[in-house]
Order: C-alpha cells, then sequence, then structure tokens
C-alpha cells in the first residue's frame, strides 16, 4: 500500500476574510491524480482549554458564559484562542517532498496551479509555546488565578476535514489569585464555578454537563494523568481518580462508574 499524500492545491477562491477567520474553496490534486473540488475550509485560530486544580486539591475551576453559536448559556473549561503569527503549517520533510511531487504532476498534465504562500517549516516546539502562552492568558482572565506548574495534556484537531486549526489541552497546578485584576471584556464576562473533578467527570459521563468538545476531552486527559501520577503531588486525588477509572468505590457516595468508549478515545498525554 502507497504512502497517503497531501493534496495539491490547483485552485483557491476565498469567499470571506476578516480578522477572525477566513472561509476558502480549493480545487484539488490527489494523490491518484483525482481532482476534487470545491474544498471548503474554514481557517480560524488555534485553541486552548485549561484544567485548573483550584487550591484545596480536588476541585477544578468552570465558567458559565455565553455562547452564540450555541444561542445558549453553557459551563466550561477556561479557554480561548490562541495569537499567532501569520504562516502556513508545520509540515514535515516527507508532506514537503510529497507536494512538490504533486506539482511536477499537476504540471505535466497541463493544470493549472494558483500561487501559495510560500512554504514555510513552523517549529512545533513554537506552535506550544503559543498556545501554552494563551492558556496562561485566558485562565487569568477568566478567572483571576495564575499557576505556578503547567502541564500539556493533548494536541487534537476540531474538525481536521474542513477547519485548519490545532486545539490543546492544558493542566495547571498551583494557582494563585493575581493582585491585578483582570480588564475582562463585556463579550466575554463568566461566572466562575468550582466542582469537585469526579463530580464533574461523572456529569460529563451521563450528558448532564454538556461541554465543547476540547473541554470534555481535556478533562478527561487530565483525570487520567492525574490517575498516573505516584509523586504524591496531588495527594488522595490521583487515589480517588485511579479507583474512578478501576470502578472502585471512591468514597464520595456518586453513581458506580460504567466505562464508556468516547472519553477514552480522547484521553492523550
Amino acid at each position: 500500500m502507497g504512502a497517503i499524500a497531501p493534496w495539491t492545491v490547483l485552485d483557491r477562491k476565498v469567499a470571506f476574510a476578516d480578522p477572525r477567520l477566513r472561509v476558502r474553496s480549493d480545487l484539488c490534486l490527489t494523490g491518484t491524480g483525482d481532482v476534487v473540488g470545491p474544498a471548503h475550509v474554514i481557517e480560524v485560530p488555534d485553541r486552548v482549554a485549561v484544567v485548573a486544580i483550584a487550591p484545596g486539591g480536588s476541585n477544578i475551576l468552570l465558567v458559565r458564559r455565553y455562547r452564540h453559536g450555541a444561542a445558549a448559556v453553557l459551563t466550561g473549561l477556561p479557554g480561548g484562542v490562541v495569537d499567532r503569527a501569520g504562516g502556513t503549517p508545520f509540515l514535515d520533510a516527507a508532506e514537503i517532498a510529497a507536494r512538490q511531487a504533486h506539482l511536477k504532476a499537476a504540471r505535466r498534465i497541463g493544470l493549472p496551479i494558483q500561487p501559495e504562500r510560500k512554504l514555510v517549516r513552523e517549529d512545533p516546539s513554537a506552535a506550544l509555546a503559543a498556545a501554552g502562552s494563551a492558556a496562561g492568558r485566558e485562565l487569568f482572565e477568566a478567572t483571576g488565578y495564575v499557576a505556578r506548574q503547567w502541564t500539556c495534556l493533548l494536541k487534537s484537531y476540531p474538525d481536521s476535514s474542513r477547519q485548519t486549526n490545532t486545539a490543546y489541552g492544558f493542566l495547571a497546578t498551583g494557582l494563585d489569585r493575581s493582585p491585578v485584576p483582570p480588564a475582562i471584556p463585556v463579550e466575554a464576562a463568566v461566572e466562575i464555578i468550582e466542582y469537585d473533578i469526579l463530580t464533574a467527570l461523572r456529569l460529563v459521563q451521563y450528558g448532564r454537563l454538556p461541554m465543547d468538545v476540547l473541554d470534555t476531552a481535556a478533562l478527561w486527559s487530565a483525570a487520567s494523568h492525574i490517575a498516573a501520577d505516584h509523586s504524591g503531588r496531588f495527594d488522595r486525588l490521583s487515589l480517588r481518580l485511579r479507583r474512578f477509572f478501576g470502578d472502585a468505590d471512591d468514597g464520595s457516595g456518586g453513581e458506580p462508574f460504567v466505562p464508556v468508549a468516547c472519553p477514552s478515545a480522547a484521553v492523550g498525554g
């Protein structure tokens, strides 16, 4: 079986563009020589979500805010968009070579090729650093807390067939209240809520706390990370989460844990 290679863009039309997003339609050449399109793509910034362990060790910070896309007030994790400089997505050496080969093939069969932005290899560490900076900013703006320890939990894609952005989940611990209050814009007004992390997990599990997909993935990833920690850093919380994942009584008196496939598929590390 041959390697699956990226498509080559033969023609591109931009239907809408503003500082927050761009919508484009691409005519593409596949690795098998087929022309497909239009492939509609939404260019939007990367996103972050933060699982912040509140002072005391077992509660997480959640925020309630109005989400205009859903036309509802929802509860979720602190998070938001990543401020990034312009540039093309990171491509590894194999992808760059495959793309160049496709361009040569397109020229041989006489198909028009729309000039693209210069292909730039972007260091993944720079993308992660930008995401980490955004996570700290979003935690502070939503809750007024700053964190002393940060762990990157996962990297995922909200909708890889239609959106260009990457989503990151972070775990924030060692929280301190900032002496400088955040300046929160009107559209970002939030209500801060503390939930025991096991309570939040059960509510999400049983469909009683609908969140954004990134929030759900980050929450389960954080719980898995804490459960796997044997350093004593999280005190009794690690044991409670190990019992939670192991279908044992954690002493909280909650409903018994029933393993399901979807949350485990979202766990990263």
